[in-house]
C-alpha cells in the first residue's frame, strides 16, 4: 500500500537579466532614449523609444534593416535614404528627412531578425566612404528580465516534478508567462506556492534560528515590528519580547519609517537559540523603502544593537548599506558577541565621529576584520574597534589619512593575542602607521602594502616561466618558498 503524504512545493522565481540582443562589436554600447548626435553613434549602440537624431553633416546615407514601412512588412529588404540632415525620430520611429524630400512621410517601425515586432534599433555599421557617412541600423527586440523557476531546497521527490515550458528551468521566461507544474510521483500535493526571489538588499533584517530556543528583543522601540517565517507583521510591545523559534525559523524585523530613526538602548540579545543575522538593517528605520535607503539621520542609530549576544555566530550576510553615516551610528554594535566568527561588509567611504567605535570589542571568535575602505578617518571612528578580538589574524585598512583625533586609539589592543600563524595587516601606501602599538600596528603583525608586494607572475596554465638575460643578484621564490638565485 502506498502511503499518501501531504507535502508542499515552493517554486522560487529568480531574476536573471539577459543581454539586450546580440553583440555587435562594441564593449560598452550606449542605449539612447533622447537626442543624440549622429557623430556620436558607434556600432552596438541602441536607439530606443523616445530618441531623436541630429546632424550637421551634409552627406549621410541610412540603411534600415528589419523594419515595417508604412505598415507594410518589408523585412529582409534594406532600403537607403539620402539626407542632408535628420529632423527627428519620435516614439513611432519616423525618419523625417529634408522637408523637400518627396519621401518625407515615410514611417519605419522595427522588427527583429525573426520578423516579430521589435522595440528598438541597433547600430550595426558606421563607415565613411567618399565623403558620405554610411550608417546601418537594424530592428531588434529587447527582452525584459527573464525569470527562472527552481524548486525550494528540501522539496521531497523533486525528481518527479516537471515544468512546462522547459526553458523556465534553464534560460528563463518573461514575466507573465503561464507555467504548468506536473508531478508524476506517489505523494499527494497539498499546494504549489510561487514566491519572488529577493536580492540581498530587498531582504529585511532577519535573525535565523540555528537551534530551538528563543529570540529576545530588549527595550524595543515603539513602532518596531517583526514577522515569523514571513507571516503577518506583529507590533513589538514595550518590555522584553521573547519569540519562540525552532531550528530554521526566521524572524524579520521592521521599523515604521516615521517615528523610529534610532535604536540606541534596544538589543536583539539574550535569547537561547543559536542564530545568524542577515538582510538589510535599514528595514529597522524604513519598512517600505529600505531596499534603496543609504542615509542615516540620527546619531547612535544602531548603537549596541547586538551587543552581548553570545548566540550570534554569523553576520556575514548582514547589509549595512548606509553611505551617509552619523555620529556613533554603529558604536558597540557587536560588542562581546563572543561566538561571532564572520562580520558584515562595511561599505561607507565617508565616516563620522565615533561611527565604528568599539564595534567589535571582545569578539573573541572573529578571525578576519571586515575591509575598511574609507580613505580619511574621522574623530574616534575606529576607537577600540577590535580591542580584545584575541583570534583576529587579518586586518585590511585602506585609509591614507589617519590624522583625526583618537581615530585609531587602542583599536587593536590585544587583537590576535591567541591567533595561530601569521597575523597580516593590509594597508594602503604610503601611510606612516605607528608600529608595535595597539594604536596602530601591534607587535607581531606583518605589514603588507603595495610597495611591499614583490613583482609576481601567477601561472594560469601548466608550463614554464622563462627569464632571459637575468641580472646578477636576481632571485625568485615559488609559492612563497625560499629565495633562489637566478643563474645566468
Amino acid at each position: 500500500m502506498i502511503k499518501h503524504v501531504l507535502k508542499t512545493l515552493v517554486a522560487v522565481l529568480a531574476i536573471a537579466v539577459t543581454a539586450a540582443g546580440p553583440a555587435w562589436g562594441q564593449s560598452n554600447p550606449t542605449k539612447y532614449t533622447s537626442a543624440v548626435a549622429m557623430s556620436a553613434l558607434q556600432v552596438g549602440d541602441t536607439l530606443a523609444e523616445g530618441f531623436s537624431l541630429t546632424s550637421n553633416e551634409s552627406n549621410i546615407i541610412y540603411f534600415v534593416e528589419n523594419r515595417h514601412k508604412n505598415n507594410e512588412n518589408l523585412f529582409g529588404s534594406p532600403e537607403s535614404i539620402n539626407s542632408d540632415w535628420i529632423q527627428s525620430i519620435g516614439a513611432n520611429c519616423v525618419f523625417s528627412t529634408h522637408p523637400y524630400n518627396e519621401d518625407y512621410t515615410t514611417t519605419f517601425a522595427p522588427v527583429d531578425e525573426n520578423g516579430r515586432d521589435g522595440d528598438a534599433w541597433v547600430v550595426t555599421e558606421v563607415e565613411s566612404i567618399a565623403g558620405f557617412t554610411n550608417i546601418t541600423i537594424a530592428g531588434i527586440r529587447i527582452p525584459g528580465p527573464l525569470h527562472t523557476v527552481t524548486f525550494a531546497e528540501g522539496t521531497e521527490d523533486a525528481a518527479n516534478w516537471t515544468v512546462t515550458p522547459a526553458e523556465a528551468l534553464t534560460t528563463g521566461v518573461i514575466a507573465g508567462s503561464q507555467l504548468t507544474a506536473t508531478y508524476a510521483g506517489d505523494l499527494k500535493v497539498k499546494e504549489v506556492i510561487a514566491t519572488k526571489h529577493l536580492e540581498p538588499n530587498e531582504i529585511p533584517l532577519t535573525i535565523e534560528a540555528l537551534t530551538v530556543g528563543t529570540v529576545v528583543v530588549r527595550e524595543p522601540q515603539s513602532g518596531m515590528k517583526y514577522t515569523l517565517n514571513g507571516g503577518a507583521k506583529t507590533p513589538v510591545t514595550s518590555g522584553n519580547i521573547n519569540i519562540n523559534v525552532a531550528a530554521g525559523d526566521k524572524v524579520a524585523f521592521y521599523g515604521n519609517g516615521t517615528s523610529i530613526t534610532c535604536y540606541s538602548g534596544t538589543q536583539i540579545s539574550g535569547g537561547t537559540a543559536e542564530v545568524k543575522a542577515y538582510g538589510n538593517i535599514m528595514s529597522l528605520v524604513d519598512e517600505n523603502g529600505f531596499a534603496t535607503a543609504t542615509t542615516l539621520t540620527a546619531n547612535n542609530a544602531f548603537n549596541g544593537l547586538f551587543s552581548y549576544n553570545v548566540k550570534l555566530s554569523d553576520a556575514s550576510g548582514l547589509l549595512l548599506p548606509a553611505t551617509t553615516l552619523t555620529n556613533g551610528c554603529y558604536w558597540d554594535m557587536f560588542r562581546s558577541c563572543a561566538a561571532l566568527t564572520t562580520a558584515p561588509a562595511l561599505p561607507a567611504t565617508t565616516l563620522a565621529k565615533d561611527c565604528y567605535r568599539q564595534m567589535f570589542y571582545s569578539c573573541t571568535s572573529l578571525t578576519t576584520a571586515p575591509e575598511l575602505p574609507a580613505p580619511v578617518l574621522a574623530q574616534s571612528c575606529y576607537y577600540r574597534m577590535f580591542r580584545g578580538c584575541s583570534n583576529l589574524n587579518s586586518v585590511t585598512c585602506l585609509a591614507t589619512d589617519i590624522s583625526a583625533s583618537g581615530c585609531i586609539n587602542d583599536w587593536l589592543d590585544n587583537a590576535g593575542s591567541q591567533a595561530q600563524g601569521t597575523k597580516t595587516f593590509n594597508a594602503a601606501s604610503p601611510v606612516n602607521w605607528p608600529t608595535n602599538s595597539a594604536s596602530g600596528i601591534p607587535s607581531g603583525w606583518t605589514l603588507v602594502t603595495p610597495a611591499h608586494t614583490p613583482l609576481t607572475l601567477e601561472a594560469l596554465t601548466d608550463g614554464t616561466v622563462k627569464v632571459q638575460s637575468p641580472k646578477s643578484g636576481m632571485q625568485y621564490t615559488l609559492n612563497g618558498g625560499a629565495k633562489t638565485p637566478v643563474t645566468s
